[in-house]
């Protein structure tokens, strides 16, 4: 299988975020060479009028991101208030546009000190692809005792001992996508 992933950006039609805009953070994010690729997964953009055709000829190996209101996502359930969402069942990737615009959910019992905005946008898109990659493995989601948080630590509600990382720790995050997805 390949592992080269075609993937669309949109906004919700309800945001006035500019596509282009979101288009160009998150295919620097997915072509950084501290991310995925770091595994050999390669993400190939294309424009969101491709969608229905990509989702057709590329089934599981494609995926669509969108920005979205956290009102949307919030019907999945009162666990995803305010978090980010993956899909794996139609590889839609849902971030949330509240925390896109202003960082990380605040958690006064265990706030994700230190992470800007700029890691919270990589960590977030990262961390929702890697669903995707595992193919929504029942152990997605990473503990953490010390050091860096892994990528797959849903590190929105906190990092406990550990430090913010928007990157994948090798050894730790990759494990999963590696056998869910063979060369």
């Amino acid at each position: 299988m390949s592992r080269a992933f075609h993937y669309t950006c949109s906004v919700s039609s309800q945001l006035s975020y500019p596509l282009k805009r979101f288009e160009q953070l998150v295919d620097r994010i997915l072509q950084d060479a501290k991310g995925w690729r770091r595994w050999g997964f390669s993400f190939v953009p294309h424009r969101q009028s491709e969608r229905a055709k990509l989702r057709k000829t590329y089934k599981g190996q494609y995926l669509n991101i969108q920005l979205e209101e956290n009102a949307v996502i919030s019907q999945w359930g009162s666990d995803f208030d305010g978090m980010s969402v993956a899909n794996c069942g139609t590889n839609q990737v849902s971030i949330n546009v509240d925390r896109w615009i202003g960082g990380a959910k605040p958690n006064p019992s265990d706030p994700v000190s230190g992470m800007r905005r700029r890691d919270y946008r990589i960590y977030v898109i990262l961390h929702e692809v890697g669903h995707i990659l595992s193919r929504c493995h029942h152990e997605d989601h990473k503990s953490c005792t010390a050091g860096p948080a892994p990528v797959m630590l849903q590190q929105t509600n906190g990092v406990g001992k550990c430090t913010p990382n928007p990157w994948p720790l090798s050894g730790i995050d990759n494990v999963l996508a590696e056998k869910a997805r063979p060369l």
